[in-house]
């Protein structure tokens, strides 16, 4: 896991920015403040596998979700 934040941080300046859970896997969004790029991944015990990638990702979250 920590590879591939390693290699996504080096080749996009991606940082680990939300983690959440789904019914069978942990997932962690890695992105780019400055440029907008993410990527989506699922988190598994020996592996992690790449869901989805794209541009333009932008926080729509203001203040307190509550």
């Amino acid at each position: 896991n920590k590879t591939v934040m390693d290699a996504l941080k080096s080749a996009f300046g991606e940082v680990p920015t939300v983690t959440g859970m789904t019914r069978s896997a942990p997932i962690m969004i890695l992105a780019n403040p400055d440029t907008g790029s993410f990527t989506i991944l699922m988190i598994g015990p020996e592996m992690s596998c790449v869901m989805a990638t794209g541009t333009d990702l932008e926080n729509i979250m203001r203040g307190d979700p509550a």
